[in-house]
């Protein structure tokens, strides 16, 4: 479907064949296309103004960069409680190889269960910095929108031919709840002969 300026120039178009005929003067035709794009560029500066005005007396990327940079310190503090947990984790493995056998088998379920709950920092550190990037392509765009500021603007992502996809070109963290496939779902994946 057209865009909406590209459907006022057609019909403006129309209008000034409908006048002149085929062979309308080439100035009727500039001065028309003159005037869309002025319309045009008063309509982007002042979506401008008011994308420039919500963030009130902070710019807006400011606001994102601040988000961006909380979420990257959540990071950075759960993965050192999180090897704080492990390493307690790993003392009291040490210490149930000093106690008789059944409390021993006690403590290391539980230094089991702390492990597997560990994985969580994993998890959620991969999400939070799917966050953290998303903010950061908003905070290019609206910088590069706002007439610069500090944003730099966003590199076109060039796609690399398939040979040279890595690991991490495949991974798309984890999913949601609702989103992922079941168990059955991937065990359906294997039972396929």
């Amino acid at each position: 479907m057209p865009s909406k300026f590209s459907q006022t120039l057609t019909k403006q178009f129309e209008t000034v064949r409908a006048e002149q005929g085929d062979q309308a003067a080439i100035e009727s035709i500039a001065k028309m296309v003159e005037t869309e794009l002025l319309k045009l560029i008063t309509y982007i500066e002042k979506t401008k103004v008011e994308v420039a005005s919500l963030a009130g007396e902070e710019p807006a990327t400011e606001h994102l960069a601040k988000a961006k940079g909380e979420l990257e310190a959540i990071v950075a503090h759960t993965a050192e409680a999180t090897g704080t947990i492990l390493d307690a984790a790993d003392e009291l493995e040490k210490v149930a190889q000093t106690l008789p056998e059944q409390a021993a088998q006690a403590v290391r379920a539980v230094t089991t269960k702390i492990y597997e709950a560990s994985t969580f920092q994993d998890i959620t550190a991969q999400r939070i910095m799917k966050i953290a990037t998303a903010l950061q392509q908003v905070e290019d765009t609206l910088g590069r929108l706002l007439g610069g500021g500090k944003a730099k603007p966003a590199v076109p992502k060039k796609e690399k031919p398939a040979a040279e996809k890595t690991d991490a070109d495949l991974l798309n963290g984890p999913q949601l709840p609702g989103a992922a496939k079941t168990q059955d779902e991937i065990d359906a994946l294997f039972d396929k002969d």
